[in-house]
């Protein structure tokens, strides 16, 4: 009778383990990926577009309620559950590898330094570097494999959406047609994206060798590669599309 009460106890435990390890890899994935500090930085980018859209005007209730929706931690929340459901404990693994390898932890921080670069320099070093044609090239086979541009525009959908939000909640028209004017502007964050993720990426990874960029593209080929930059895709969207939602919601209520 004991063996009988203690055998569901060992599971419950057992399984209570391997979630807690499970959580802790996509945790250290996320740590190690830049996920986190793209994360953290979603609300400053919220302010400064709905500043620059509104003149600063009267905006603190709404963007009191966009910090609200779009707390890092929330993000953090939302994408390490999609991750969870979406990757294996093999894939997780493999990703972990690669991150934790010293180029995938060269990538990283190269990735981390260019989102707080200083755009002039950047400016200033594009002509000579676009005019590496195979440089070029290879990182347009990049961004295909890591879906680079197909995430940015992504991201930039939502968080239109709720700067939107956050403009037309007090204007006379209110928020019924917030999909259709988000979605109507989607030919123009393309044809922005096209035009800056390349070169965004050319100067990002500018200190790569030919080799580097290549071994980074073999990675994200692989099958684990390929599930790993689709799952973040897929839950970093999701994450930004429900903070915006709810951000619509809230400042219908309001």
């Amino acid at each position: 009778m004991k063996s009988l009460i203690r055998l569901p106890l060992a599971l419950c435990l057992m399984l209570a383990a391997s979630l807690t390890l499970a959580e802790s890899q996509i945790d250290k994935l996320m740590q190690l990926s830049g996920i986190n500090h793209q994360l953290e930085a979603i609300p400053s980018s919220l302010d400064a577009g709905l500043n620059q859209a509104s003149g600063g005007e009267g905006m603190q209730e709404v963007s009191a309620i966009m910090h609200e929706h779009f707390a890092p931690e929330k993000l953090k929340k939302s994408t390490r559950k999609s991750l969870d459901k979406n990757l294996s404990g093999g894939d997780v693994k493999k990703v972990l590898e690669w991150l934790e390898s010293p180029l995938g932890r060269k990538i990283t921080n190269m990735e981390v330094a260019a989102s707080s670069g200083d755009p002039k320099k950047m400016q200033a070093a594009m002509p000579e570097l676009m005019n590496d044609e195979k440089r070029v090239a290879l990182v347009k086979k990049l961004d295909d494999a890591v879906l680079a541009t197909e995430s940015s525009v992504s991201m930039s959908m939502g968080m239109q959406k709720a700067m939107l939000a956050g403009v037309i909640s007090k204007s006379p028209q209110g928020m019924d047609q917030l999909d259709q004017m988000v979605e109507s502007m989607r030919p123009q964050i393309e044809a922005q994206y096209d035009k800056y993720i390349i070169p965004s990426m050319v100067y990002t990874y500018r200190s790569l060798s030919h080799k580097e960029l290549e071994r980074y593209i073999d990675f994200a080929k692989t099958g684990a590669g390929q599930r790993y930059h689709k799952a973040v895709f897929s839950a970093m969207s999701e994450a930004v599309n429900k903070a915006s939602e709810a951000v619509g919601r809230s400042l219908s209520e309001s």
